[in-house]
């Protein structure tokens, strides 16, 4: 035994300590993770994360696990406003607003258990997006301990796609495969997208600029396949910050039906429930269906209005507003 450690926590809105006994020596590896010292290509997504090594391919969804419970946890921010208001109203403007300077504000028991319930819901979501981390960490490991993957910046992410970042957390997920894959031998490679510029990219030479609904490779030498599949078979082929197309276009005929397996394998699960639009198996964002080669119709958003003379509701749809 090494030194016994304490640990703070709050579980169901009640404070709990417990001891942790760190012993010596290397934790139990499970048959299921054994690490390959193979080389794999990695390209991460919002919501995709896609994996290709000589031989297999993997495309999953990214901790599909995770799901942030928006409503209830805005049902409680709301109350939690409104409480404050009731208890000190002399710390309020008559138009709402907060009075400047130094003020005493009183938290009602209603607003500590509120409170309390928020800080609940952000441990949960903490607890299973670490989990889903650990096991996506490892799943990687088994098909390679040297990965590549693109050298993307995850403030950017979190400038566009917040609500994303905040849920799946990728750059703590890069961290914590980079550090697993530096305990089993390997490494992680990032690679400038300056350089490789490999979501433009095909193997015929060809370089074009898609847009992010764009999910799939199609060029005109004939190749068409998944666009994150594609971005992770090129990384495999990259080191020191430069693609090897002759690399990449002498191993495509094996990894062609390698993606084309993995991309039927998400078709399947797709069938049973929605996927996100980012998988590119023909649905919207919103994971209804549409069928292939269909074009989506964009519905105005009216909003229904009084008319002068009649003052009678008017508008093609009547739209409730969400407050």
């Amino acid at each position: 035994m090494k030194y016994l450690r304490l640990v703070k926590r709050t579980i169901s809105t009640e404070t709990r300590w417990s001891v942790q006994l760190v012993l010596e020596g290397l934790p139990h590896e499970k048959s299921k993770n054994s690490i390959s010292d193979d080389a794999c290509g990695l390209d991460i997504g919002l919501s995709t994360i896609a994996v290709v090594r000589e031989g297999e391919a993997l495309l999953a969804q990214f901790c599909d696990a995770v799901v942030q419970p928006w409503k209830e946890i805005r049902r409680e921010q709301r109350a939690q406003d409104r409480s404050p208001r009731a208890t000190n109203p002399f710390n309020y403007n008559v138009d709402g607003t907060v009075k400047k300077g130094s003020k005493r504000w009183h938290k009602s028991n209603r607003y500590k258990k509120r409170q309390k319930k928020i800080a609940e819901c952000h441990s949960k979501l903490a607890a299973t997006r670490k989990k889903q981390h650990g096991e996506m960490c490892n799943k990687i490991l088994s098909l390679g301990n040297v990965i590549k993957t693109e050298k993307v910046s995850y403030k950017t992410f979190q400038k566009n796609f917040g609500r994303s970042v905040m849920v799946r957390a990728p750059g703590m997920f890069i961290r914590e495969l980079t550090r697993k894959a530096v305990n089993a031998g390997g490494g992680v490679e990032e690679i400038s997208t300056r350089t490789t510029k490999l979501s433009q990219t095909c193997i015929c030479g060809r370089v074009e600029k898609k847009p992010l609904k764009q999910r799939h490779h199609v060029c005109d030498c004939g190749i068409k396949t998944q666009r994150d599949l594609f971005s992770a078979h090129l990384a495999r082929h990259c080191s020191d910050n430069t693609l090897d197309i002759s690399r990449a276009k002498a191993a495509w005929p094996a990894a062609e039906p390698l993606l084309q397996l993995a991309m039927s394998k998400v078709k399947e699960t797709a069938s049973r429930g929605p996927k996100p639009a980012s998988f590119g198996v023909s649905r919207r964002q919103s994971c209804s269906p549409v069928e292939n080669g269909s074009t989506a119709i964009k519905v105005a958003d009216v909003v229904a209005r009084k008319s002068e003379s009649s003052k009678e509701m008017v508008g093609s749809a009547v739209r409730t507003p969400w407050i």
